[in-house]
């Protein structure tokens, strides 16, 4: 078995929030979910509209696998009542 590549951090790259994922498909073994933030629209009559900041594209496998991680992560966290609110538990 290949040794996995070793991760490099680099302290320049740029966090991106999202309020959601409002859609996702699967196309040539990839699932594409795209991501959008919740801004007001002064101009008409404050309304909100959803506006896309980006798409993740990743091979099917690693994506059920992310999606796997995160629910771990989460399950972790929650299941952990001596945590302080607003602390990441890693």
């Amino acid at each position: 078995m290949a040794t996995p590549p070793k991760v490099l951090y680099n302290p320049h790259t740029p966090d991106v929030f999202a309020d959601n994922a409002i859609g996702t498909h699967i196309l040539n073994g990839t699932v594409r979910v795209t991501f959008a933030v919740t801004r007001g629209n002064h101009s008409d009559k404050a309304s909100l509209d959803h506006v896309v900041i980006g798409r993740l594209v990743m091979p099917t496998e690693a994506a059920a696998t992310m999606a796997r991680v995160i629910l771990d992560h989460i399950d972790r966290t929650n299941s952990q009542s001596d945590a302080p609110e607003n602390v990441t538990v890693q």
